[in-house]
């Protein structure tokens, strides 16, 4: 069992503040390299989290080096996804690069939090562009690297303005949307 690993960045300040439990859904982390917001997410709402990740680092089908930064291959956990979760039964590694395991996923699954730590537009914007039907409303949607990743800033904008959504910038590199049905 690896829950002695910390997450890479401590969001939990952040989980705790926005976590509404009164909101219906999953919970869900987008990029989780070695499980620790997983576990903190898992922890605080008691719900089921679906942890997706290549779980082998930034996928380089999704780089792109005029808005992203981290190199493709970064972040590739010392474990594997079923290690890093051992002991963990509310948490669901989705293994695989976005754009693969997106449209396979259980449509009838909701979402009530979902964490983004995708580091790179095309992850982000591949998420960003599935997400909107599988969300309750009232869900919160935190981005890890919104002042620090281009890319990421790109894609939670253009999200944000197709949707009539406010981006709202937070004390650490992220931001929060707060998904409001239409």
């Amino acid at each position: 069992m690896i829950a002695e690993i910390a997450p890479w960045a401590d969001y939990s300040p952040h989980f705790k503040q926005l976590w509404n439990p009164a909101v219906p859904g999953a919970v869900a982390e987008f990029g989780v390299f070695r499980g620790g917001s997983a576990r903190q997410l898992a922890q605080l709402t008691g719900r089921t989290v679906y942890a997706w990740d290549t779980y082998d680092g930034l996928p380089a089908a999704d780089f792109n080096p005029d808005v992203d930064i981290d190199a493709p291959g970064d972040f590739t956990p010392e474990a594997t996804a079923a290690e890093l979760f051992a002991g963990w039964p509310s948490i669901t590694p989705v293994v695989g690069r976005f754009a693969d395991t997106l449209p396979k996923f259980y449509p009838a699954v909701r979402f009530a939090f979902c964490y983004l730590d995708s580091d790179y537009y095309e992850s982000t914007r591949q998420v960003l562009d599935w997400l909107p039907g599988r969300l309750s409303n009232g869900a919160v949607l935190l981005f890890d690297d919104y002042k620090s990743h281009k890319g990421v800033r790109q894609a939670v904008d253009e999200f944000a303005a197709k949707w009539g959504m406010e981006v709202k910038p937070i004390a650490s590199s992220g931001a929060v949307v707060t998904w409001r049905a239409r």
